[in-house]
């Protein structure tokens, strides 16, 4: 009995083992980190920068490598709000994103926080639970800056350059939209919790290469509430 328990364990090690790197082994905010050589848009821009430095900063690393090792990630739900209502910051906006897998902030467990931009104004509308937008083939603005590379029936990019940077520089990598024109995208532009964007909500690049492999490893399947961004 003991042997084939042994035999299991290794199985499971092996098939998990190529997962891993999908995830960087080290999440340092550097571009270097073998999961990050082969990443487009690092050979074009450099970009160090992560969340550490802010309130509320977290990451269970082993927490989010065990459930796609193991894959018991089914869900994952992005919680976009401005902590500073909450007591949490003193300045006037400080934007966070809370991440939580297999199910919601009411009963997910929460994995991260980052700091986000979202749009200035009232251009980042308010949602909730709201679903990642469904790929149409048909949507010409994005097949001229970028080959449709969609996973699944999903809207979500790994290299993406907008109408406002168009070429080969992808300056919204890991987009993943979840309205019209608004997404989830990694920035090499100001990313401070603040308002900053035309609309999308910026992440640090790094930040959004791991939520993006999060959603992809749950099959799509992922929610964004947005707060506090249209007052």
């Amino acid at each position: 009995m003991l042997q084939i328990l042994i035999l299991l364990s290794f199985i499971l090690s092996s098939q998990a083992y190529g997962q891993t790197e999908r995830v960087p082994a080290v999440f340092t905010g550097n571009s270097s980190a073998p999961a990050y050589l082969k990443y487009e848009p690092y050979r074009t821009l450099k970009d160090g920068r992560d969340s550490r430095g802010f309130a509320e900063y977290y990451l269970d690393l082993k927490l989010a490598q065990d459930v796609i090792k193991y894959k018991q990630l089914n869900r994952v739900h992005v919680h976009v709000r401005n902590i500073a209502k909450d007591g949490l910051c003193g300045d006037r906006e400080c934007f966070r994103a809370y991440v939580f897998i297999n199910g919601d902030e009411d009963n997910g467990t929460l994995l991260a926080t980052f700091a986000v931009s979202p749009g200035t104004g009232s251009k980042t509308p308010e949602v909730e639970d709201l679903l990642l937008r469904k790929y149409d083939p048909d949507v010409r603005w994005l097949k001229k800056y970028e080959k449709p590379t969609a996973f699944l029936d999903w809207d979500m990019y790994r290299i993406y350059g907008s109408k406002s940077y168009p070429g080969k520089v992808p300056n919204m990598p890991n987009a993943m939209f979840f309205l019209t024109a608004i997404a989830l995208h990694g920035s090499f532009d100001i990313v401070d919790g603040t308002k900053q964007s035309h609309g999308c909500i910026r992440m640090f690049p790094d930040e959004s290469y791991w939520l993006h492999t999060l959603v992809r490893e749950a099959d799509g399947n992922l929610t964004v509430d947005v707060m506090h961004t249209e007052k």
